[in-house]
């Protein structure tokens, strides 16, 4: 089933908060907790969330050193690549990996305490599998950005759009249910002309601005 602007706002909430309940989702995309809790199961049937973590701070935990090392094979054959993969799969240490195009065969995100530990993953770990050919390590110095967030751009851009319009939209329907209220008890007959006036042109005010 294709994603609607409201799926994609869920997605895009879970992403940033997964402790979010169901009612507070709800208010935020303007919908009731049932449909939306029947929403977030059926992406998770689909496949568009895998799981729901907890995501820690190494730096709290003495993990304070990151590295990308970068692996050339000695051989390439599919069941030697796959061996390689199964066993760097292993590695605890060993946070991401990545088959690439270009002078390497793969690239390892390795995450340890300090230079000790790493040398020591290099050495009699990494060096131990077989069929390793040449490795290169590059050390962080300074992390600018990391993000587990899917990178929603276009559909971002139309979740604001709609959340604006429909919250605007709402405010104002609003003000004029209160308006129209006052004018049916005829509290004062000039000041709820004057309120009709005013939501008139906040809607003709917010129409211009998105639809215009």
């Amino acid at each position: 089933m294709a994603l609607d602007n409201t799926d994609l706002q869920i997605l895009n909430y879970i992403q940033q908060d997964s402790t979010l309940t169901n009612k507070e989702l709800a208010a935020k995309v303007h919908l009731t907790p049932t449909p939306v809790h029947e929403r977030l199961k059926r992406l998770e049937r689909e496949g568009y969330i895998k799981k729901y973590v907890a995501l820690l701070d190494p730096k709290k935990l003495d993990k304070t050193l990151v590295a990308f090392c970068s692996v050339s094979l000695k051989e390439h054959a599919k069941p030697i690549r796959k061996e390689f993969e199964r066993e760097v799969s292993l590695l605890p240490m060993v946070t991401e990996c990545y088959n690439v195009t270009g002078n390497v065969d793969y690239l390892l995100k390795i995450v340890v305490r300090n230079m000790e530990e790493y040398q020591d993953f290099v050495v009699n770990k990494l060096a131990a599998l077989a069929n390793i050919g040449n490795t290169n390590t590059a050390i962080i110095i300074t992390e600018v950005k990391l993000t587990t967030e899917v990178p929603l751009f276009y559909a971002t851009a139309r979740v604001r759009f709609c959340v604006k319009f429909q919250t605007n939209i709402y405010f104002v329907s609003l003000q004029f249910k209160t308006a129209l209220s006052q004018f049916q008890k005829s509290v004062s007959f000039r000041g709820c002309a004057l309120s009709l006036f005013v939501v008139v042109l906040k809607g003709c005010a917010i129409f211009e601005k998105y639809i215009g």
